[in-house]
């Protein structure tokens, strides 16, 4: 009785390792994605959307994907990258280790009476010292709402 019991103990223990292994392969060292308020003028904030790279090896973001496209992204507010942006092309970086890509966030017309649908942004991410055979993603939601709720949101002073 006691030897079936250290065997199924093991046996469980075997899995849940296996388990963590498989899980941390796929996850660790994922880019943040988050969002981010830059104050302008009191009561009016630029938004960003802000990728961190948590490895020390470089880390490909490309083949971005909004759904739906109710939220452009750009490089930077230059008329050509907002374009860019309006149309939906956002074009793959290179993150250097430990390094971050911050975004321009321009809410879209197409929200108007879409602002509580919610929005996912992903991103497709390889490192280049060992890429997989397919992107992982690395994604967020949030909603026009809650980019309004920031873009108003009263800054403290630092």
């Amino acid at each position: 009785m006691l030897l079936e019991g250290i065997k199924l103990i093991g046996g469980i223990l075997g899995i849940a390792t296996a388990a963590f292994i498989v899980f941390d392969r796929l996850l660790r060292g994922r880019p943040i994605f988050a969002l981010h308020a830059k104050p302008r003028v009191p009561g009016d904030n630029y938004l960003f959307l802000r990728v961190k790279n948590l490895l020390d090896e470089d880390v490909v973001i490309e083949n971005w994907r909004i759904n739906p496209p109710l939220v452009g992204l750009s490089t930077d507010v230059s008329v050509r990258a907002i374009a860019g942006a309006v149309c939906g092309q956002i074009p793959a970086a290179i993150l250097p280790p430990l390094g971050e890509l911050k975004l321009n966030l321009i809410i879209l017309d197409a929200s108007t009476d879409k602002k509580d649908e919610t929005i996912k942004i992903s991103a497709g991410r390889n490192t280049t010292r060992h890429p997989w055979l397919f992107l992982r993603r690395a994604k967020i939601k949030t909603t026009v709402t809650r980019l309004e709720e920031l873009k108003g949101a009263h800054q403290q002073p630092s």
